[in-house]
């Protein structure tokens, strides 16, 4: 009888750290899912428009075709966005400026990193004009079907510009990370996106 209830107790012991070790790994997961959504999110300040300008920097010289696939094919083709290149940026400071994206190459805040976009002139909640800037060694380094991943990298930047969140839904551009597959789909935004920029914009 004593042995019954102390073998009773051990396994409601058991049963309640179980309980509590499952409910704490959900919570984890839950929040590691949340910082990552499976589909497309509107989570960065968005364009101020529905006309996207764009420049080539003078540091911009690697691959300059990707600015322009990302711009035309990856945005304008299958969004209600229109994207405009304007060439040369432009010298002088930068309030001044009407052209939404900057493409300039190297100088991330992360070294590490293969691309980044900051926005260098806030207007209320939306960006007036940002910078993305392109690591192409750092692309070349993390591997990779190259020039798929560069187009990629620089696809997935635009898509902050115009505020597009990273995502876990695949294939898609917006998911981090290098990509392994030269299909297209990897490298273009995926139809919830383009939905939310229509929504959007």
């Amino acid at each position: 009888m004593e042995r019954s209830v102390r073998d009773t107790r051990s396994r409601a012991i058991c049963g309640a750290a179980r309980w509590i070790a499952v409910s704490a790994a959900a919570a984890l997961l839950g929040a590691v899912v949340a910082q990552s959504p499976a589909h497309a999110v509107m989570e960065t300040r968005p364009a101020d428009g529905s006309q996207h300008d764009y420049c080539l920097h003078s540091t911009f010289t690697t691959d300059p075709a990707t600015a322009h696939t990302a711009m035309i094919s990856a945005l304008d083709g299958p969004t209600d966005m229109t994207a405009l290149f304007r060439h040369t940026c432009p010298t002088g400071p930068r309030g001044n400026s009407t052209i939404d994206v900057w493409f300039m190459e190297g100088g991330l805040v992360n070294p590490d990193a293969r691309g980044e976009y900051r926005c260098q002139v806030p207007v209320g909640s939306v960006c007036d004009t940002a910078n993305v800037r392109i690591n192409f060694p750092q692309i070349v380094e993390d591997g990779g079907p190259q020039p798929e991943n560069r187009e990629k990298t620089v696809v997935h930047e635009v898509g902050h510009s115009v505020g597009l969140g990273e995502h876990t839904h695949t294939p898609c551009a917006m998911r981090q990370g290098t990509i392994t597959s030269t299909a297209l789909a990897h490298r273009r935004f995926a139809s919830s996106d383009i939905t939310l920029i229509n929504n959007h914009y």
